[in-house]
């Protein structure tokens, strides 16, 4: 949400007690619209002695709201810890640190290090805004105080084990800057203090010892006319400057790729947060080793939060398969497109962080989600199995078992087991087409002991056809065998005469021949 003529509120994220705000997160989010960023933002810092409009600096560049000194007033502390707002032309991020050498904290610089340090650690791009006549001065140029913090920042990259090295762009402003000595000049009486600071740190490995300081960070200086005396040239510069940050086609464009440090805004607040409570700590920051933490712990939020999401899908699935004992046709395309589904939000949110992190934790993931779709897979395949079987006991009462009824289409003459055989064809082709729908692209599983299973019961039932079948026809056999004797004994009764009569009444039971052969067939039998 903006507020009136369309700037950015700004936000203190760190007091004067050195408390770091508990907001920045949701500031973040709804007060400078940053939240779809991932790493497409940039954070530029500023940091010098009191007074010398650095705030007014930034209001300038960026339409900020940054208080600014009233010189009416006095000169005095306007900006107390550090405050951050957000550039209205892009989603760069901008940190006004109090001022330093202010009579408000007289001796103690143990804030203004400690500052200096954050910004340097948490920045891509530093303005170091002094005045023309501080340039040879080192108390007054503050010369002292940027020893202190890039000789803490060196220890930084001494401890990165071989992690790749991060520079940070300095941007010297020289503030009220007449003409009169060419900038030129400035720059190299300032590159030889930035020099000389490099010399005069200790060094405690063969890496460091053997580097200079244009290793760790680049230097950028630009001359800034006073902007009350000569307004429309200061006016004039400052959009010259402005477009280093906003043009990206400008050959000084200052946030190349080296500089950032590959945090994405969603994790920022705790990034920085972090660094803040080790600071104050005074424990040796390590940034590649907080990357991985961070990395990390964003990419364990993401996958949980997906995870949550993934339930919610899933729960009809439940209801159909395991609670209703239900077939779902195309239970393997939605398990598919659920798993990457999740898969693709977890992608799109954590792909910004350290690959090899990020990728561990999506395997991890992918496991999560081949655990909670497996019960549909074991399911299905159950149910599976019940349906099979009924279908095949379905259809051998329908054929087999049923030949005698009227619905029977099969004639007697049809033979069993290629009718059991047909069947069963049909019934495995149905469990192994829906089978092999759900078994899902990488992972392990099988439905080969549950088919086998199957045939086992198949077998059984086939089994107990065929035998059916056979006791049926035995059965038969034995009741044409007796109707024959039935019909002998009927004939001899009736005598010879009533041949035709009685092998009318028997019909197929008995096959009519003639009188001779029957006399001579029975002749010495007895009735």
């Amino acid at each position: 949400m903006l507020v009136k003529n369309n700037i950015y509120p700004c936000h203190q994220i760190i007091d004067e007690n050195q408390e770091f705000s508990d907001y920045l997160s949701t500031v973040i989010k709804q007060k400078w619209e940053l939240s779809e960023a991932k790493l497409d933002y940039h954070v530029v810092s500023i940091f010098g002695s009191q007074s010398t409009g650095k705030s007014t600096l930034l209001n300038t560049l960026f339409e900020t709201s940054f208080d600014v000194m009233d010189a009416a007033q006095g000169r005095s502390q306007t900006t107390r810890g550090i405050w951050m707002s957000c550039a209205k032309q892009a989603p760069i991020i901008l940190m006004d640190i109090e001022g330093s050498d202010g009579a408000e904290r007289g001796e103690d610089q143990d804030f203004e290090r400690k500052a200096a340090l954050f910004a340097l650690t948490t920045s891509e791009v530093v303005i170091f805004n002094l005045y023309e006549n501080q340039v040879n001065l080192y108390a007054g140029g503050n010369m002292s105080m940027l020893k202190t913090v890039i000789q803490v920042n060196l220890e930084l990259f001494q401890n990165q084990k071989g992690a790749p090295q991060q520079k940070t762009l300095i941007l010297i402003a020289i503030r009220d800057y007449s003409g009169q000595t060419p900038i030129e000049k400035l720059q190299k009486n300032l590159q030889d203090s930035f020099d000389t600071i490099w010399k005069e740190l200790t060094k405690t490995t063969t890496t460091t010892i053997t580097t200079t300081i244009h290793d760790f960070f680049d230097f950028m200086f630009i001359g800034l006319p006073h902007g009350i005396f000569f307004t429309e040239q200061f006016a004039k510069e400052a959009d010259n400057l402005r477009q280093r940050f906003i043009n990206q086609t400008n050959s000084d464009y200052v946030f190349q790729p080296e500089y950032h440090k590959q945090i994405p805004i969603d994790a920022y607040h705790k990034y920085v947060s972090d660094i803040w409570t080790q600071i104050c700590m005074n424990k040796s920051l390590d940034l590649p080793t907080q990357q991985e933490l961070l990395s990390g712990f964003r990419c364990d939020e993401i996958s949980n939060d997906v995870l949550k999401r993934f339930e919610k899908r899933i729960d009809f699935l439940k209801t159909c398969t395991l609670e209703k004992d239900d077939i779902i046709n195309d239970l393997g395309y939605r398990m598919r497109t659920f798993r990457d589904l999740a898969i693709n939000e977890y992608q799109t949110k954590a792909s910004c962080y350290l690959p090899e992190i990020y990728k561990e934790k999506e395997k991890n993931l992918l496991l999560k989600l081949n655990v909670r779709l497996r019960v549909f897979f074991d399911t299905q395949l159950k149910n599976l199995h019940i349906r099979a079987v009924k279908m095949f006991d379905y259809e051998l009462k329908a054929t087999v078992f049923n030949k005698s009824s009227s619905s029977y289409k099969y004639k007697e003459y049809d033979n069993t087991e290629k009718i059991i055989a047909s069947r069963r064809e049909t019934v495995e082709k149905y469990f192994l087409t829906y089978a092999q729908e759900i078994v899902l692209p990488d992972t392990n599983w099988s439905y080969q002991y549950e088919y086998s299973e199957l045939k086992i019961t198949l077998d059984m039932l086939s089994k107990n056809a065929l035998l059916y079948d056979s006791e049926r026809f035995n059965n038969s056999c034995i009741k044409k065998e007796e109707d024959l004797k039935k019909a002998r004994h009927e004939l001899l009764r009736a005598g010879f005469t009533g041949i035709a009569a009685v092998a009318t009444f028997y019909g197929n039971a008995f096959v009519a021949v003639p009188a001779a052969y029957l006399a001579g067939r029975f002749s010495d039998q007895t009735p």
